[in-house]
């Protein structure tokens, strides 16, 4: 749902990506793939309802691909992939609680 196929409706745009966030979660497909997930979200949305809607979609047995520059997200998949100079590569957990500790991007 490119920019939430709200585009006549007069909403903010992060009250339009909620919108599309709830439609897209209603329809039950089997991939979800979340680009730049909490873009024009509020963080108390974001801190709220995020980790839920992603349990919930786990719970149903769904794939969940979330793509982000943003170390929030990557407390919750069970792989992380990074890209980085054109490859892409799996790291592993300690590499990630590395990276969050230290609070740097992957591939510095």
């Amino acid at each position: 749902y490119r920019n939430g196929g709200f585009t006549n409706l007069r909403l903010s745009t992060g009250q339009k990506k909620r919108l599309a966030l709830t439609t897209c979660i209603i329809e039950d497909k089997p991939i979800y793939i979340f680009d730049e997930v909490a873009a024009d979200l509020d963080p108390e949305f974001r801190d709220k309802y995020y980790y839920q809607i992603i349990r919930e979609l786990r719970a149903r047995n769904k794939t969940v691909i979330v793509v982000s520059h943003d170390r929030y997200y990557w407390t919750v998949p069970d792989r992380l992939l990074e890209m980085a100079n054109g490859k892409m590569r799996e790291l592993t957990r300690a590499e990630i609680d590395s990276l969050l500790k230290l609070n740097k991007p992957a591939g510095d």
